[in-house]
């Protein structure tokens, strides 16, 4: 029999009102504003959501009620072994956390073991390689610990997926290699001329810095008149030029979308985004939160 069966087998012999009492024993309070229907698998998610305050102490007691082992806080916060395998939604709904993973087993700690859904899940991804254990640790070290194992991840996604999916089109790198060169070829001709002849170079130097100055002015002239001479001018493109182009000759957008208390628009706004007629590997979306917009979180 296998861990998660062997769990599922033992929260059979709990009920909803065991959970409360212990609950109420370590000082959680106002659980009579709780809904009836309120199921025991639900019960521990329903609670992180409406933020009632959930002691460590309990925890430690419904993993001996279990049989299940225990985490401490202070020992998942000293955990080396963090590692990402499942995707950050997943974890941060089911409250599980990635502990360890070796070539024989894979360790994870839940603040809900009761999940049958999300331990289910772990089940057939997990056990097909490795050798599932299953832990329990407090609701406020799962949070800590999914928030840690992804951090470096959700950084380096928002600041160079574009640039590792499409690194001619990201601004991440400054210079191309040829502008890179041609800076190389003009400082080693400078030096060279430095050395045989120091007002000769320091001369021409001069002279091409103004000479570019008056080149590219006219050029901005230009650019700057055109535009308003032809701010009215509209161009259409018809469905055949439309038809005629090919995905991957089409630039990538990275497409802001600032987000404050408006939870109940973002489902709206991430269909109305989906639905956009354009490669959807050519659109790079950043969805940008406020840190204390909490309500706008929880529904993303």
């Amino acid at each position: 029999m296998s861990i998660v069966e062997t769990i599922f087998k033992r929260i059979s012999s709990v009920n909803k009102d065991t959970l409360l009492e212990l609950l109420k024993k370590h000082g959680t309070r106002d659980l009579d504003t709780l809904d009836d229907n309120v199921s025991i698998e639900s019960l521990i998610f329903i609670l992180k959501q409406k933020k009632f305050n959930i002691k460590e102490g309990f925890f430690v007691d419904l993993a001996d009620l279990l049989g299940i082992p225990y985490i401490k806080n202070d020992s998942l916060a000293e955990e080396k072994g963090f590692v990402s395998v499942l995707p950050y939604g997943f974890l941060k709904d089911n409250l599980i956390v990635p502990l360890e993973i070796d070539n024989k087993s894979a360790k994870f700690a839940t603040a809900n073991p009761f999940n049958r859904v999300g331990l289910t899940i772990l089940k057939e991804i997990i056990e097909k390689k490795w050798d599932l254990k299953v832990y329990v640790a407090s609701l406020e070290a799962i949070e800590k610990a999914i928030e840690h194992v992804y951090n470096e991840l959700h950084k380096d996604s928002a600041l160079l997926d574009l640039h590792y999916l499409h690194p001619d089109e990201s601004a991440y790198k400054v210079l191309v290699p040829w502008q890179k060169h041609f800076i190389m070829l003009m400082v080693t001709v400078f030096l060279i001329f430095s050395i045989i002849s120091y007002p000769v170079s320091l001369t021409l130097f001069f002279t091409i810095i103004n000479v570019s100055y008056f080149v590219i002015n006219p050029f901005r002239w230009y650019v700057a008149s055109k535009g308003v001479r032809n701010r009215h001018r509209t161009t259409f493109v018809s469905d055949s030029d439309v038809e005629k182009l090919k995905d991957e000759s089409l630039p990538t957008y990275t497409i802001l979308v600032p987000l404050y208390k408006e939870s109940k628009v973002l489902s709206q706004i991430m269909g109305n985004i989906y639905k956009i007629d354009y490669p959807k590997d050519k659109l790079d979306v950043k969805i940008l939160f406020e840190e204390n917009d909490e309500e706008t979180l929880i529904e993303a």
